[in-house]
């Protein structure tokens, strides 16, 4: 009977062992080790081509091209696996080109399992919103020295509110881009405005086969600074501050606070839920002030806000009601639902 307090020593250490094991990360969430290296940066694009084709009626075909050069090891978690945001209920994407160049010219397409449509995390609690997919292109064959290409189609499958076209491009990257080039082009007799931001050259402009095309040419475009410059999305989605190109088919800036109007107007409608929640409200803020500061506090911090992706076509808002017995909404719903309450 003497081995006894040996074996529950050895038990009690094995367990331990295992409990520590089951600590540790999963092998895909681990930080991967990086060499050092004395690269001017993580990665560079090489090229990058956007060209926007708008029709009469608003509807907007997107073609985006890109090769990105990966310089060190760490790349690889950030730009090796490439997203494309974009809204399925109104939109169609379509993968055109996910291929490696190796440093030995060895080709090597991305497989149709590497090539995946997903939900966005962070609109996981939003039904409502479900519509807006991620597609999710995993590169193979990355290594330092390797050339990614990617080429993708985005097209309006309806158009959009109005008939109004319009969006924003930032220029600049997380990292530095080579060669930069984006072509904008609109059917002979349709408004089209256009401004930058930055250090931006004039657009190119030229007339061919009844439409009229935009063209900005930029070259080594230094990465932004993304300690100094806040961020709208991740480094995936390339839009920080920074260099932009606006454009739009709106004729003027009345036109488009006209339209905005209406389209909040259309959402400002009071039903049942709204008039409820205002006696609740009410019998606890018998002044003014109160029911003001009251009905502020209840819209913006006890309703939840739905950040949407930047780039999205614009969505009309929901319903005043809806918004509210669905107890969340994007930034311009939540200000129609505030609007109506008061």
């Amino acid at each position: 009977r003497e081995p006894l307090p040996h074996l529950c020593s050895s038990v009690f250490i094995c367990g331990f062992s295992l409990s520590l094991l089951g600590c540790l990360p999963a092998a895909s969430a681990q930080t991967m080790t990086t060499r050092i290296t004395d690269a001017p940066a993580d990665a560079r694009v090489l090229e990058r081509t956007i060209d926007i084709r708008i029709e009469a009626d608003g509807r907007m075909t997107r073609k985006e091209r890109r090769i990105i050069e990966f310089l060190t090891d760490f790349a690889q978690e950030v730009y090796a696996d490439p997203v494309v945001v974009y809204d399925s209920a109104t939109q169609r994407l379509t993968i055109d080109v996910a291929r490696t160049t190796e440093p030995d010219g060895t080709v090597q397409d991305t497989p149709e399992i590497g090539i995946n449509e997903l939900s966005l995390p962070e609109l996981m609690t939003a039904p409502a919103f479900a519509s807006v997919r991620e597609t999710v292109v995993t590169h193979v064959g990355i290594h330092p020295g390797a050339k990614a290409e990617l080429a993708w189609t985005l097209e309006d499958t309806a158009p959009p509110p109005d008939g109004i076209a319009g969006g924003e491009i930032a220029l600049q990257w997380a990292i530095p881009i080579e060669r930069f080039e984006l072509r904008v082009s609109v059917p002979d007799g349709v408004p089209f405005l256009s401004g930058t931001a930055g250090d931006v050259p004039r657009a190119d402009v030229q007339s061919r086969d009844g439409r009229t095309e935009y063209v900005w040419r930029l070259e080594h475009l230094q990465a932004v600074n993304l300690f100094e410059s806040p961020v709208h999305g991740d480094v995936q989605s390339g839009d920080p501050d920074g260099p932009r190109v606006s454009f739009s088919t709106q004729p003027d800036l009345a036109t488009v606070l006209r339209s905005m109007r209406e389209v909040a107007d259309a959402a400002a409608v009071p039903d049942d839920s709204i008039r409820a929640m205002v006696e609740e409200i009410r019998g606890e803020a018998p002044t003014s002030a109160q029911w003001i500061e009251a009905a502020q506090a209840f819209v913006g911090g006890d309703l939840a806000t739905v950040h949407l992706p930047p780039g999205l076509p614009f969505r009309e808002p929901s319903v005043a009601g809806q918004v509210l017995r669905r107890s969340g909404g994007t930034e311009l719903e939540k200000a129609v639902l505030l609007t109506t309450v008061l």
